[in-house]
Order: structure tokens, then C-alpha cells, then sequence
């Protein structure tokens, strides 16, 4: 599905947060950025917009399991612990909050599905053809001058010729 995507936010390996969460883990930056983008595939999934307030903070009920579930779900031991020491994640019995989460994931999955079942509604039952229902393509638009300056060549090769 084309609506299926995450923003990876340029130089992310190398912010301080992602640095000090690998020197915590023993790990690369480059695993915990990895990682922070499969924790971010989970929210994207199990958050809806009734989950953000209007700080931008997503907040995530863990209905009963231990924030080291979320461990197991991106396969790095510690990952949420050190995520929470940096700031990243404020964890309390019952929650998760992810400050600033519309900032990182403007849209999650559930609103981008809504917003393409919105837009499939409004669409007319008569919808374009596809490109090759449409008849043939254009020519690339190099192909085309070479179309046109063979042809006026082979008129100026006709003209040279009748004339005596």
C-alpha cells in the first residue's frame, strides 16, 4: 500500500539522543536509529488520533504489560529504558507517552487510511483509464524532435531532388 511509509529524519544515527542510547546499549547508532524506526512502526500502528493530545504527545495504555514488552517487539534488550532516559518516552504504570510524536509522525497509519477511504468515496464511478486503456503513449519529448527533424530532412532531400 502506498500509504504505508515512515519518515526517517536525516542524520538520525547521529543526534545526541541516538548516540547516548547506544553507548548505553553497547550498540552502533545506526542499530538504535534502525530500531527507533521498528518502535515507530509499532506506534504508527497502535496509535489513532484519540491517542494525541493537543501537545503533540501520544500517549499508549500498555493494558497491564511491562514497558519491557516493547524490548521484545524491537528485539534490543533495554531499548525502552534507555529511549525513556533520554527523553524520549515517559513511562508510567499504566502508559506510554511519546512527547512530540506529530512531530516525528504527522499522520499515523489509521489516519492515513481514513483520509484514502475519503477520497475513494468522493471519487466519480467513472474514474480515468489506465494509462494503456488511454491509447498509446507520447513520444519522449527527444524522441520527438528526432520524429521532426527526420522529417524535414526527408522533405529537403525531396525538394533537391525535383529541382532540376
Amino acid at each position: 500500500m502506498a500509504g504505508d511509509w515512515l519518515k526517517w529524519t536525516k542524520g538520525l544515527p547521529r543526534k545526541v539522543e541516538v548516540m547516548q542510547m547506544a553507548t548505553k546499549l553497547g550498540v552502533l547508532p545506526v542499530h538504535v536509529a534502525a530500531t527507533y524506526m521498528v518502535f515507530g512502526e509499532w506506534l504508527d500502528d497502535n496509535i489513532s488520533a484519540k491517542d494525541i493530545d493537543a501537545n503533540g504527545t501520544a500517549h499508549i495504555s500498555l493494558d497491564g504489560i511491562q514497558p519491557d514488552f516493547v524490548d521484545r517487539i524491537v528485539e534490543l534488550p533495554g531499548f525502552i529504558a534507555s529511549m525513556a532516559s533520554v527523553g524520549g518516552v515517559h513511562i508510567s504504570e499504566n502508559w506510554l507517552s511519546i512527547p512530540d510524536f506529530t512531530q516525528h509522525n504527522p499522520q499515523t497509519a489509521k489516519m492515513r487510511a481514513y483520509g484514502m477511504e475519503l477520497l475513494e468515496a468522493e471519487e466519480p464511478t467513472e474514474a480515468k483509464p489506465r494509462r494503456q486503456e488511454r491509447g498509446a503513449r507520447k513520444p519522449a519529448p527527444q524522441k520527438a524532435r528526432r520524429a521532426k527533424a527526420a522529417k524535414r530532412r526527408s522533405k529537403r532531400s525531396k525538394t533537391r531532388r525535383a529541382t532540376p
